[in-house]
């Protein structure tokens, strides 16, 4: 990795950089999709706590779309990962279920999620800002259902003269993103994170109804001084 991300700020926790870190991994995507993703400073103990929740979501996630790069990378690394991690194999195997469809669910760890989407909201925000989030924000990592005007779309109507909108698409559309910034308060920002067009979640012993999802985050004041766009969000 380039030494530009050497001895910089870590944009995860503020310690210091000694790699660069690519904000969204590329074992998500083939290798024809992975040019110009965003990459940003990072130190080894964050580069390797975020690399393992990647590992983990880069080979169930892609099993939940039919989104071709989802299915391409289905193709050629789901074998070999589940290969190189039994544990994983056994875990999903303990936990998958038939479904009416001929087709099967598997189980997906929450909190894995939410705290990926933590850690690509850091990075998105230095990406696009020069942001480091430190102590004086919190970040949230969420889901949302793709189908139908969500929540953020609504707020943007409302509150649209006090909020920038970001948009960016990378790796053939498999990796999207809206951000939601405050214009007088960056980074204040709500992200709608779309990987694979959406995937497939929901059902039998899970709280989300089965449909379509894609990922988000906030980042807000850790402890707010006033309602931010009205909403007491922030």
């Amino acid at each position: 990795m380039s030494k530009q991300f050497k001895n910089k700020i870590c944009v995860y926790c503020g310690g210091l950089s000694t790699t660069g870190d690519h904000v969204i991994a590329r074992d998500f995507f083939p290798l024809s999709s992975r040019a110009n993703l965003p990459i940003v400073p990072a130190c080894a103990a964050c580069n390797n706590a975020k690399s393992a929740l990647e590992h983990y979501l880069a080979t169930i996630l892609p099993g939940g779309s039919a989104h071709p790069v989802a299915i391409e990378v289905q193709r050629k690394k789901l074998g070999a990962r589940l290969a190189k991690n039994r544990r994983l194999t056994r875990e999903l195997g303990a936990g998958m279920r038939p479904l009416p469809n001929g087709w099967g669910s598997i189980p997906l760890r929450a909190d894995t999620v939410q705290r990926y989407m933590q850690f690509v909201a850091k990075g998105l925000a230095f990406h696009h800002f020069g942001v480091v989030i430190d102590s004086r924000f919190g970040v949230e990592g969420s889901v949302w259902r793709t189908d139908g005007p969500t929540a953020l779309e609504r707020m943007h109507e409302e509150h649209g003269d006090r909020l920038t909108r970001i948009t960016a698409s990378f790796a053939d559309g498999a990796f999207e993103y809206i951000a939601h910034v405050a214009r007088d308060y960056v980074p204040l920002s709500l992200w709608q994170i779309r990987l694979y067009g959406g995937v497939a979640m929901g059902g039998e012993g899970n709280d989300l109804e089965p449909g379509g999802y894609e990922f988000g985050a906030a980042i807000m004041l850790a402890k707010p001084r006033r309602p931010i766009w009205g909403t007491g969000w922030g």
